[in-house]
C-alpha cells in the first residue's frame, strides 16, 4: 500500500534529482519577474504544473500592474476625476488578482494544514468556554 507524500516529501525529492524552481519567461516586466520569483521561492518545487505557471504569468503581471496603479492612486486627490478613474481601474484589477490568486492556491487559506486547523477549532476538555469545542451545539440540542 502506499502512502501519501507530503509537499516537502515531494519537493526534496525534485531537489535531489535537480529539480529547481522555474525561472520567469522572457518578456515579464521587471516588477512581474520580481513577483514570479517571490512565488516562486515560498511554495514547494512541484505546486504548479505547466498549465499553472502559464497562469502565474498573467496573475504576476497583473499583480505588478496592480501595484502600480496603488501607488499613483496614493498620489491623487481624493475625489478628483484622477483618482475616481485609478480607483475603477484598481477595483477591476484586484478582483482580477484576487481570483487568480485563488486559483493558483495563493491564498491564506492554503498555506494552512487543515487538519491542524480542525484540531485547534475542537479545544480543550479543560475549557469551560461554551463556545470552544462545540459545547454551545451541545448545550443547545439538549
Amino acid at each position: 500500500m502506499s502512502r501519501r507524500h507530503s509537499a516537502e516529501e515531494r519537493a526534496a525529492s525534485f531537489y535531489r534529482v535537480g529539480g529547481k524552481p522555474a525561472a520567469p519567461p522572457k518578456g515579464m516586466s521587471p516588477a512581474g519577474r520580481r513577483i514570479w520569483r517571490g512565488i516562486i521561492a515560498s511554495k514547494p518545487v512541484d505546486w504548479f504544473d505547466a498549465d499553472q505557471l502559464e497562469s502565474l504569468l498573467g496573475h504576476c503581471e497583473n499583480r505588478a500592474r496592480f501595484n502600480e496603479l496603488s501607488l499613483r492612486l496614493a498620489q491623487e486627490d481624493v475625489g478628483s476625476k484622477a483618482f475616481r478613474e485609478l480607483a475603477v481601474n484598481l477595483k477591476m484589477i484586484g478582483t482580477t488578482v484576487a481570483s487568480s490568486a485563488r486559483q493558483l492556491r495563493l491564498t491564506v487559506q492554503n498555506t494552512a494544514d487543515r487538519r491542524q486547523a480542525k484540531l485547534a477549532e475542537k479545544g480543550s476538555a479543560m475549557s469551560g468556554d461554551v463556545l470552544v469545542g462545540g459545547l454551545a451545539i451541545r448545550r443547545r440540542a439538549a
